[in-house]
């Protein structure tokens, strides 16, 4: 079974560094480069809002999230759509974020029969472990709280690990990762008042400073997550090595992957995605 292209989107949420128009166009262009270089099925989960912003462009489905289910999840887990639509898509995927462009298909073969696949490990997050401590100060702090209903083994090696691309093309581990999806949301629900409380949010800031809002959110997706799935698969690929953030443009077009990052919000950049935006708007059925 062929994997299908994932993007996900819940509206409205805390720390949108962009807005919706450009959340737009950044979509707009990272479904035609999914779809046109690799050839597979382009799926949105949203909700209403993004339903509707997103109507023009040409996803192949999209899947509206359960309401009830928005309703409950807390603020400060921006990423929540991308956990929810893991809980939901039972075919392999390769999920991507809206600023992640796949410019040729060769990584696809790297990938046809691991386990799980992230885009490369955040080797900085031992800045954060020698300078603030990351894991006392941040993981420590929401697993000593969530980890009684996640039983996560403590003695292993926590990392963040980039999500800008993940996914698993193996069939049989899909129901898996299913499992761990929904066992993250059933967490988050369940602690939603934690994880949104200005408590929780003065002590990332107190030892993160003005990223402390974006550490609450790594914690859960990109560490929590991911100890879990290492735990059930046992192993993961991770598609480029990198030492630091800036060896992400490189390595990744080596293997035909570009993630936009904090480079998006450049205007340099970002004139050139409206430039393409307008290329791929106006002539849709034609080469860019």
């Amino acid at each position: 079974m062929q994997p299908v292209i994932v993007h996900s989107f819940l509206g409205n949420r805390s720390g949108n560094a962009i807005t919706n128009e450009q959340t737009k166009i950044f979509a707009t262009c990272s479904q035609y480069y999914a779809k046109k270089n690799t050839g597979l099925k382009t799926i949105l989960y949203t909700d209403e809002l993004g339903a509707e912003l997103f109507k023009d462009i040409p996803y192949d489905e999209i899947i509206l999230f359960d309401k009830s289910i928005i309703e409950k999840l807390p603020k400060s887990i921006w990423s929540a759509g991308k956990i929810l639509a893991m809980t939901m898509e039972n075919r392999p995927f390769i999920h991507i974020d809206f600023d992640f462009f796949i410019l040729n298909k060769s990584f696809m073969e790297s990938v046809e029969n691991v386990p799980f696949f992230a885009y490369h490990d955040e080797p900085w997050s031992a800045y954060f472990g020698k300078k603030n401590n990351f894991y006392k100060n941040g993981i420590a702090v929401i697993l000593n709280v969530v980890n009684e209903y996640l039983n996560i083994d403590l003695e292993q090696k926590f990392i963040s690990v980039n999500f800008s691309i993940f996914g698993s093309c193996v069939k049989n581990n899909i129901p898996i990762i299913n499992d761990i999806a929904q066992k993250i949301i059933d967490c988050i629900i369940k602690y939603k008042d934690f994880l949104d409380s200005k408590e929780l949010l003065e002590k990332f800031e107190k030892s993160f400073g003005s990223i402390g809002c974006v550490m609450i959110p790594i914690v859960i997706e990109q560490v929590l997550f991911m100890a879990m799935i290492k735990e059930k698969l046992k192993t993961y690929l991770t598609l480029i090595k990198i030492k630091e953030s800036k060896e992400s443009y490189p390595n990744g077009t080596k293997i035909g992957l570009i993630h936009l990052w904090d480079a998006k919000h450049f205007k340099e950049i970002k004139d050139k995605i409206d430039y393409l935006y307008n290329i791929i708007s106006q002539k849709s059925n034609k080469n860019v």
